[in-house]
Protein backbone atom coordinates (compact mmCIF):
# COMPACT_ATOMS: atom_id res chain seq x y z
CA UNK A 1 0.00 0.00 0.00
CA UNK A 2 2.52 2.97 -1.44
CA UNK A 3 1.61 6.59 0.15
CA UNK A 4 2.93 10.25 -1.08
CA UNK A 5 4.92 9.32 2.10
CA UNK A 6 6.72 6.42 0.77
CA UNK A 7 9.94 8.54 -0.31
CA UNK A 8 10.31 10.18 3.03
CA UNK A 9 10.19 6.63 4.40
CA UNK A 10 13.15 5.04 2.09
CA UNK A 11 15.25 8.41 3.15
CA UNK A 12 14.64 7.57 6.62
CA UNK A 13 15.44 3.60 6.38
CA UNK A 14 18.39 4.67 4.32
CA UNK A 15 19.74 7.24 7.35
CA UNK A 16 19.19 4.48 9.97
CA UNK A 17 21.03 2.30 7.95
CA UNK A 18 24.00 4.94 7.56
CA UNK A 19 24.09 5.40 11.17
CA UNK A 20 24.21 1.73 12.17
CA UNK A 21 27.29 2.04 10.45
CA UNK A 22 29.06 4.79 11.17
CA UNK A 23 30.82 5.19 14.74
CA UNK A 24 29.59 7.57 17.65
CA UNK A 25 32.97 8.49 18.74
CA UNK A 26 36.30 9.08 16.67
CA UNK A 27 38.96 7.78 18.78
CA UNK A 28 41.58 9.10 16.06
CA UNK A 29 40.55 12.74 17.58
CA UNK A 30 40.32 12.67 21.66
CA UNK A 31 38.82 15.75 23.03
CA UNK A 32 41.20 18.74 23.80
CA UNK A 33 39.27 19.13 27.60
CA UNK A 34 40.20 15.26 28.50
CA UNK A 35 42.91 13.08 26.07
CA UNK A 36 41.11 10.12 27.69
CA UNK A 37 37.92 10.66 26.07
CA UNK A 38 36.89 10.44 22.76
CA UNK A 39 35.53 12.99 20.06
CA UNK A 40 32.19 12.42 18.85
CA UNK A 41 32.16 11.40 15.45
CA UNK A 42 30.64 14.95 13.30
CA UNK A 43 29.05 12.11 10.58
CA UNK A 44 27.32 10.73 13.60
CA UNK A 45 26.44 13.52 15.05
CA UNK A 46 24.99 14.74 11.48
CA UNK A 47 23.26 11.62 10.68
CA UNK A 48 21.30 11.27 14.17
CA UNK A 49 19.63 15.28 13.59
CA UNK A 50 19.04 14.21 9.89
CA UNK A 51 17.17 11.29 11.28
CA UNK A 52 15.02 13.66 13.53
CA UNK A 53 14.26 16.20 11.59
CA UNK A 54 12.74 13.22 8.63
CA UNK A 55 11.21 10.95 11.23
CA UNK A 56 9.48 14.05 12.13
CA UNK A 57 8.19 14.94 7.91
CA UNK A 58 7.44 11.29 8.03
CA UNK A 59 4.94 11.59 11.14
CA UNK A 60 3.60 14.55 9.99
CA UNK A 61 3.13 13.40 6.20
CA UNK A 62 1.49 10.13 7.30
CA UNK A 63 -0.52 12.23 9.98
CA UNK A 64 -2.06 13.67 6.88
CA UNK A 65 -3.50 10.04 5.73
CA UNK A 66 -4.47 8.16 8.34
CA UNK A 67 -6.85 7.74 11.30
CA UNK A 68 -5.57 5.68 14.52
CA UNK A 69 -8.42 3.03 15.60
CA UNK A 70 -8.82 1.34 18.68
CA UNK A 71 -10.81 -2.11 19.04
CA UNK A 72 -11.59 -4.19 22.40
CA UNK A 73 -13.45 -3.31 25.45
CA UNK A 74 -12.05 -0.54 27.78
CA UNK A 75 -10.38 -1.82 31.02
CA UNK A 76 -8.55 0.18 33.96
CA UNK A 77 -6.25 2.69 32.54
CA UNK A 78 -7.14 1.79 28.81
CA UNK A 79 -7.44 5.56 27.65
CA UNK A 80 -4.11 6.10 29.21
CA UNK A 81 -2.45 3.21 27.02
CA UNK A 82 -4.29 3.79 24.23
CA UNK A 83 -2.82 7.65 24.29
CA UNK A 84 0.74 5.81 24.48
CA UNK A 85 0.23 3.79 21.85
CA UNK A 86 -0.74 6.54 19.74
CA UNK A 87 2.05 8.10 20.52
CA UNK A 88 4.42 5.22 20.14
CA UNK A 89 2.73 4.09 16.31
CA UNK A 90 2.74 7.63 14.82
CA UNK A 91 6.76 8.39 16.32
CA UNK A 92 7.62 5.15 14.38
CA UNK A 93 5.47 4.57 11.53
CA UNK A 94 3.60 1.68 13.05
CA UNK A 95 0.16 0.82 11.00
CA UNK A 96 -1.04 -2.35 12.98
CA UNK A 97 -0.46 -3.28 16.83
CA UNK A 98 -2.09 -5.09 19.53
CA UNK A 99 -1.45 -4.87 23.49
CA UNK A 100 -2.78 -7.62 26.46
CA UNK A 101 -2.34 -7.59 29.82
CA UNK A 102 -3.11 -10.56 32.00
CA UNK A 103 -3.10 -11.70 35.48
CA UNK A 104 -2.76 -15.33 36.75
CA UNK A 105 -3.36 -16.87 32.72
CA UNK A 106 -6.31 -14.78 32.84
CA UNK A 107 -6.53 -11.35 30.58
CA UNK A 108 -8.18 -8.16 31.86
CA UNK A 109 -6.95 -5.77 28.85
CA UNK A 110 -6.60 -6.32 25.13
CA UNK A 111 -7.30 -3.96 22.64
CA UNK A 112 -5.62 -3.70 18.76
CA UNK A 113 -4.88 -0.18 17.66
CA UNK A 114 -4.72 0.71 13.39
CA UNK A 115 -3.37 3.90 12.69
CA UNK A 116 -3.21 3.38 8.79
CA UNK A 117 -5.25 4.92 5.88
CA UNK A 118 -9.10 3.96 5.83
CA UNK A 119 -8.55 1.29 3.44
CA UNK A 120 -6.24 -0.64 5.67
CA UNK A 121 -7.61 -3.71 7.57
CA UNK A 122 -8.50 -2.99 11.25
CA UNK A 123 -6.62 -4.45 13.76
CA UNK A 124 -8.48 -6.48 16.46
CA UNK A 125 -7.79 -7.28 19.59
CA UNK A 126 -6.76 -11.04 18.75
CA UNK A 127 -5.30 -10.16 15.42
CA UNK A 128 -1.87 -12.50 15.08
CA UNK A 129 1.52 -11.14 14.53
CA UNK A 130 4.76 -12.55 13.77
CA UNK A 131 6.24 -12.52 17.03
CA UNK A 132 9.80 -13.36 16.43
CA UNK A 133 12.15 -14.08 19.26
CA UNK A 134 9.14 -14.21 21.36
CA UNK A 135 8.89 -17.85 20.07
CA UNK A 136 11.60 -18.65 22.35
CA UNK A 137 9.32 -18.67 24.97
CA UNK A 138 7.29 -21.52 23.60
CA UNK A 139 10.10 -23.24 22.96
CA UNK A 140 11.75 -23.15 26.44
CA UNK A 141 7.74 -24.08 27.88
CA UNK A 142 8.03 -27.47 25.56
CA UNK A 143 11.78 -28.35 26.78
CA UNK A 144 10.64 -27.65 30.64
CA UNK A 145 7.46 -29.87 30.03
CA UNK A 146 9.42 -32.67 28.15
CA UNK A 147 12.28 -32.72 31.59
CA UNK A 148 8.80 -32.87 33.65
CA UNK A 149 7.53 -35.59 31.76
CA UNK A 150 11.05 -37.62 32.63
CA UNK A 151 11.80 -37.78 29.03
CA UNK A 152 14.91 -35.66 28.91
CA UNK A 153 16.92 -33.63 31.78
CA UNK A 154 18.50 -30.16 32.01
CA UNK A 155 21.48 -32.15 31.50
CA UNK A 156 21.29 -34.27 28.76
CA UNK A 157 24.04 -33.68 26.01
CA UNK A 158 22.43 -32.01 23.17
CA UNK A 159 24.24 -33.69 20.38
CA UNK A 160 24.77 -37.20 21.34
CA UNK A 161 20.60 -36.67 22.38
CA UNK A 162 20.17 -36.05 18.57
CA UNK A 163 22.63 -39.09 16.92
CA UNK A 164 25.14 -36.34 15.81
CA UNK A 165 28.97 -37.45 16.70
CA UNK A 166 30.60 -36.02 13.24
CA UNK A 167 30.55 -32.99 11.30
CA UNK A 168 28.85 -32.88 8.09
CA UNK A 169 31.46 -31.13 5.77
CA UNK A 170 34.97 -32.60 5.73
CA UNK A 171 37.17 -29.37 6.05
CA UNK A 172 35.09 -28.53 9.36
CA UNK A 173 36.71 -29.36 12.99
CA UNK A 174 34.54 -29.89 15.72
CA UNK A 175 35.62 -27.88 19.20
CA UNK A 176 36.49 -30.44 21.54
CA UNK A 177 33.95 -29.38 24.23
CA UNK A 178 30.63 -29.51 21.54
CA UNK A 179 30.14 -32.71 23.10
CA UNK A 180 28.75 -31.36 26.57
CA UNK A 181 26.75 -28.44 25.78
CA UNK A 182 23.40 -29.25 27.63
CA UNK A 183 19.46 -28.99 26.96
CA UNK A 184 19.69 -26.39 29.44
CA UNK A 185 22.85 -24.34 28.22
CA UNK A 186 21.17 -24.00 25.03
CA UNK A 187 18.11 -22.57 26.32
CA UNK A 188 19.98 -20.10 28.81
CA UNK A 189 22.59 -18.57 26.45
CA UNK A 190 25.59 -20.73 27.53
CA UNK A 191 26.05 -23.59 25.22
CA UNK A 192 28.59 -21.17 23.04
CA UNK A 193 27.29 -22.04 19.73
CA UNK A 194 27.29 -18.95 17.35
CA UNK A 195 24.40 -16.53 17.18
CA UNK A 196 23.52 -17.78 13.82
CA UNK A 197 24.20 -20.17 11.28
CA UNK A 198 26.08 -16.94 9.53
CA UNK A 199 26.45 -13.73 10.59
CA UNK A 200 23.34 -11.82 10.18
CA UNK A 201 21.29 -15.10 9.58
CA UNK A 202 21.73 -15.96 5.64
CA UNK A 203 21.32 -18.53 4.90
CA UNK A 204 22.98 -18.73 1.86
CA UNK A 205 26.29 -19.00 2.36
CA UNK A 206 25.77 -21.98 4.51
CA UNK A 207 23.68 -23.52 1.43
CA UNK A 208 27.47 -22.06 -0.77
CA UNK A 209 28.74 -24.35 1.48
CA UNK A 210 26.55 -27.76 1.68
CA UNK A 211 26.86 -27.33 -1.87
CA UNK A 212 22.59 -26.64 -1.91
CA UNK A 213 20.29 -25.12 -4.64
CA UNK A 214 17.77 -25.25 -1.89
CA UNK A 215 17.77 -23.41 1.76
CA UNK A 216 19.24 -25.85 3.74
CA UNK A 217 17.04 -27.91 6.32
CA UNK A 218 17.26 -27.51 10.32
CA UNK A 219 18.37 -30.74 10.18
CA UNK A 220 21.32 -29.65 7.78
CA UNK A 221 21.71 -26.82 9.92
CA UNK A 222 21.89 -28.68 12.85
CA UNK A 223 24.92 -31.01 11.93
CA UNK A 224 26.30 -27.80 10.04
CA UNK A 225 26.81 -25.80 13.65
CA UNK A 226 28.39 -28.95 15.10
CA UNK A 227 31.27 -28.49 13.24
CA UNK A 228 31.48 -24.23 13.87
CA UNK A 229 34.13 -23.21 16.24
CA UNK A 230 32.29 -22.11 20.01
CA UNK A 231 32.69 -18.69 20.80
CA UNK A 232 33.55 -19.84 24.37
CA UNK A 233 33.02 -23.23 26.44
CA UNK A 234 29.75 -24.76 27.48
CA UNK A 235 28.51 -23.08 30.59
CA UNK A 236 31.11 -20.40 30.85
CA UNK A 237 29.33 -17.45 29.10
CA UNK A 238 28.51 -14.64 31.42
CA UNK A 239 26.46 -12.75 30.47
CA UNK A 240 25.07 -15.60 28.17
CA UNK A 241 25.48 -14.89 24.90
CA UNK A 242 22.43 -14.59 22.74
CA UNK A 243 21.86 -17.59 19.88
CA UNK A 244 19.17 -18.15 17.63
CA UNK A 245 21.30 -21.44 16.40
CA UNK A 246 20.77 -22.85 19.88
CA UNK A 247 17.26 -22.73 19.67
CA UNK A 248 16.92 -24.54 16.15
CA UNK A 249 18.89 -27.44 17.95
CA UNK A 250 16.14 -26.89 20.45
CA UNK A 251 13.97 -27.42 18.36
CA UNK A 252 15.22 -30.80 16.97
CA UNK A 253 15.47 -31.86 20.13
CA UNK A 254 11.73 -30.97 21.46
CA UNK A 255 11.10 -33.47 18.05
CA UNK A 256 13.49 -36.20 18.55
CA UNK A 257 12.42 -36.57 22.08
CA UNK A 258 8.36 -36.28 21.39
CA UNK A 259 8.23 -38.20 17.96
CA UNK A 260 5.86 -35.11 17.00
CA UNK A 261 6.04 -32.22 15.02
CA UNK A 262 7.02 -28.93 17.28
CA UNK A 263 4.01 -26.98 16.46
CA UNK A 264 2.01 -30.19 17.42
CA UNK A 265 3.74 -30.53 20.52
CA UNK A 266 3.12 -27.41 21.89
CA UNK A 267 -0.37 -27.45 20.73
CA UNK A 268 -1.30 -31.39 22.88
CA UNK A 269 0.73 -30.06 25.66
CA UNK A 270 1.48 -26.64 26.46
CA UNK A 271 -1.42 -24.75 24.48
CA UNK A 272 -4.32 -27.09 25.22
CA UNK A 273 -4.47 -27.24 28.58
CA UNK A 274 -4.54 -23.41 28.65
CA UNK A 275 -7.28 -23.79 26.00
CA UNK A 276 -5.44 -21.24 23.46
CA UNK A 277 -5.79 -22.35 20.08
CA UNK A 278 -4.12 -19.47 17.73
CA UNK A 279 -0.55 -20.42 17.45
CA UNK A 280 1.10 -21.30 14.17
CA UNK A 281 4.10 -21.49 12.07
CA UNK A 282 4.31 -18.24 9.73
CA UNK A 283 4.93 -18.38 6.11
CA UNK A 284 7.43 -15.86 4.97
CA UNK A 285 5.90 -15.05 1.48
CA UNK A 286 3.60 -12.08 1.90
CA UNK A 287 0.55 -14.45 0.47
CA UNK A 288 0.92 -17.01 3.20
CA UNK A 289 -0.57 -15.25 5.85
CA UNK A 290 -3.50 -16.41 8.19
CA UNK A 291 -7.07 -15.37 7.60
CA UNK A 292 -6.59 -13.54 11.46
CA UNK A 293 -2.84 -12.21 10.62
CA UNK A 294 -2.49 -8.41 10.49
CA UNK A 295 -2.73 -7.31 6.33
CA UNK A 296 1.09 -6.76 6.52
CA UNK A 297 4.63 -6.43 7.69
CA UNK A 298 5.97 -2.87 6.77
CA UNK A 299 9.66 -2.86 6.14
CA UNK A 300 11.12 -1.03 3.17
CA UNK A 301 14.19 -2.21 1.02
CA UNK A 302 14.90 -5.74 -0.66
CA UNK A 303 17.88 -8.35 0.74
CA UNK A 304 19.26 -11.83 -0.62
CA UNK A 305 16.47 -13.77 -1.04
CA UNK A 306 16.50 -17.03 1.54
CA UNK A 307 13.78 -18.83 -0.17
CA UNK A 308 15.52 -18.81 -3.44
CA UNK A 309 18.98 -19.83 -3.68
CA UNK A 310 19.62 -18.62 -7.64
CA UNK A 311 22.39 -16.26 -7.56
CA UNK A 312 21.03 -12.80 -7.96
CA UNK A 313 17.52 -13.90 -6.70
CA UNK A 314 16.27 -10.78 -4.02
CA UNK A 315 13.40 -10.68 -1.84
CA UNK A 316 11.47 -8.06 0.43
CA UNK A 317 13.03 -7.62 3.29
CA UNK A 318 9.88 -8.80 5.37
CA UNK A 319 8.92 -11.63 3.16
CA UNK A 320 12.39 -13.39 3.09
CA UNK A 321 14.93 -11.06 2.34
CA UNK A 322 16.57 -11.47 5.68
CA UNK A 323 14.93 -14.57 6.90
CA UNK A 324 12.43 -17.75 6.47
CA UNK A 325 10.35 -19.55 8.20
CA UNK A 326 10.24 -22.57 5.86
CA UNK A 327 13.06 -24.52 6.94
CA UNK A 328 11.62 -26.39 10.67
CA UNK A 329 13.90 -23.83 12.71
CA UNK A 330 10.21 -23.20 14.29
CA UNK A 331 11.16 -22.63 18.35
CA UNK A 332 14.05 -19.81 16.78
CA UNK A 333 11.36 -17.13 16.15
CA UNK A 334 8.87 -18.26 13.77
CA UNK A 335 5.68 -18.35 15.48
CA UNK A 336 2.79 -16.55 14.54
CA UNK A 337 0.06 -15.76 17.80
CA UNK A 338 -1.86 -12.78 19.47
CA UNK A 339 -0.76 -11.07 22.02
CA UNK A 340 -3.06 -11.79 24.38
CA UNK A 341 -1.79 -15.66 23.63
CA UNK A 342 1.85 -14.20 24.88
CA UNK A 343 0.25 -12.69 28.12
CA UNK A 344 -1.45 -15.67 29.36
CA UNK A 345 1.34 -18.30 28.45
CA UNK A 346 3.62 -16.09 31.12
CA UNK A 347 1.38 -16.67 33.53
CA UNK A 348 2.87 -20.69 33.78
CA UNK A 349 6.41 -19.97 31.85
CA UNK A 350 9.30 -17.98 32.08
CA UNK A 351 10.26 -15.10 29.65
CA UNK A 352 13.44 -16.25 29.72
CA UNK A 353 15.47 -19.64 30.79
CA UNK A 354 13.44 -22.44 31.39
CA UNK A 355 10.98 -22.88 34.49
CA UNK A 356 8.14 -21.12 36.04
CA UNK A 357 7.10 -17.49 35.58
CA UNK A 358 9.63 -15.19 36.75
CA UNK A 359 9.57 -11.62 36.16
CA UNK A 360 11.37 -10.38 33.14
CA UNK A 361 11.24 -8.54 29.53
CA UNK A 362 11.82 -10.36 26.07
CA UNK A 363 11.74 -8.78 22.55
CA UNK A 364 11.34 -9.72 19.06
CA UNK A 365 12.25 -8.54 16.08
CA UNK A 366 11.99 -9.14 12.33
CA UNK A 367 12.06 -7.32 9.25
CA UNK A 368 8.21 -6.02 9.80
CA UNK A 369 7.82 -7.34 13.22
CA UNK A 370 8.19 -6.34 16.40
CA UNK A 371 6.97 -8.03 20.25
CA UNK A 372 7.13 -7.52 23.26
CA UNK A 373 6.54 -10.21 26.65
CA UNK A 374 6.97 -9.12 30.18
CA UNK A 375 6.37 -10.60 33.40
CA UNK A 376 6.16 -7.93 36.57
CA UNK A 377 7.18 -9.08 40.13
CA UNK A 378 3.28 -7.79 41.24
CA UNK A 379 2.04 -10.77 38.94
CA UNK A 380 0.56 -9.02 35.77
CA UNK A 381 1.99 -10.32 32.69
CA UNK A 382 1.63 -8.22 29.20
CA UNK A 383 2.77 -8.18 25.82
CA UNK A 384 3.03 -6.12 22.63
CA UNK A 385 3.58 -6.87 18.98
CA UNK A 386 3.18 -4.56 15.97
CA UNK A 387 4.11 -4.93 12.25
CA UNK A 388 6.96 -2.73 12.24
CA UNK A 389 9.96 -2.84 13.85
CA UNK A 390 11.71 -0.82 16.08
CA UNK A 391 14.82 -0.92 18.57
CA UNK A 392 15.57 -1.57 21.73
CA UNK A 393 15.41 1.09 23.09
CA UNK A 394 12.02 2.53 21.78
CA UNK A 395 10.83 -1.01 23.09
CA UNK A 396 12.45 -0.27 26.50
CA UNK A 397 10.43 2.79 26.76
CA UNK A 398 7.08 1.46 25.29
CA UNK A 399 7.68 -0.87 28.33
CA UNK A 400 8.24 1.48 30.90
CA UNK A 401 5.26 3.47 29.74
CA UNK A 402 3.12 0.69 30.29
CA UNK A 403 4.34 -0.29 33.19
CA UNK A 404 3.73 3.05 34.62
CA UNK A 405 0.29 2.85 33.85
CA UNK A 406 0.10 -0.36 35.37
CA UNK A 407 2.00 0.74 38.34
CA UNK A 408 -1.09 3.21 38.48
CA UNK A 409 -3.76 1.36 38.02
CA UNK A 410 -3.82 -2.38 38.11
CA UNK A 411 -0.84 -3.16 40.82
CA UNK A 412 -4.04 -3.72 43.60
CA UNK A 413 -6.18 -7.05 42.66
CA UNK A 414 -8.96 -5.52 40.56
CA UNK A 415 -11.69 -7.21 42.09
CA UNK A 416 -14.38 -5.86 44.21
CA UNK A 417 -16.97 -2.55 44.75
CA UNK A 418 -14.70 0.09 44.13
CA UNK A 419 -13.06 -1.70 40.78
CA UNK A 420 -15.99 -2.77 39.26
CA UNK A 421 -17.08 0.95 39.71
CA UNK A 422 -14.08 2.16 37.99
CA UNK A 423 -14.47 -0.18 35.00
CA UNK A 424 -18.00 0.56 34.82
CA UNK A 425 -16.93 4.67 34.51
CA UNK A 426 -13.86 3.99 32.25
CA UNK A 427 -15.60 1.72 30.06
CA UNK A 428 -18.65 4.53 29.34
CA UNK A 429 -15.48 7.32 29.37
CA UNK A 430 -14.20 4.65 26.36
CA UNK A 431 -17.50 4.32 24.44
CA UNK A 432 -18.32 8.27 24.66
CA UNK A 433 -15.16 9.05 23.42
CA UNK A 434 -15.36 6.58 20.12
CA UNK A 435 -19.24 7.86 19.57
CA UNK A 436 -17.97 11.54 19.14
CA UNK A 437 -15.11 10.76 17.24
CA UNK A 438 -12.37 11.86 19.42
CA UNK A 439 -8.62 10.37 19.16
CA UNK A 440 -7.85 9.14 22.15
CA UNK A 441 -3.98 10.60 22.70
CA UNK A 442 -2.05 12.88 25.16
Amino acid sequence: MADKCDPIRSRLHGLEVQLRDTPEFDHSEPDRRNTQKPHKNPEWTSLTGQIASTRLALQQCSESLRRFTVTGDAFIGSIEIDALVSRFMKLYDIRAMSVAIAREGTLIGNRGYTWAQLNYPITRPDTVFRVASVSKIFTCAAIDNLRATGVLTFATPAFRFLGISSTLLPDQTADPDVDKITVKELATGESGLQRDFWPGGDLRPVAGRLGLSVTPTRDQLVAYIYGEPLLVSPGTAVPPIYSNSAFAVLTSIVERASQLTFIEYLRRNILLPLGIDDVRVGATAANGRFPNEVSTYDAVGFGPSQLDMAANATEPNAYGGQFTFENGCDGEGALVTSSGTVARVLSTHAVWDIGVRKPGTRYGDLAGTGAVAVSRPDGLDFACAFNHEVDDPAKGALVSQINAVLDRHLVVHPGGVVASISRFIIGLVDRVLRVVGLRLEA
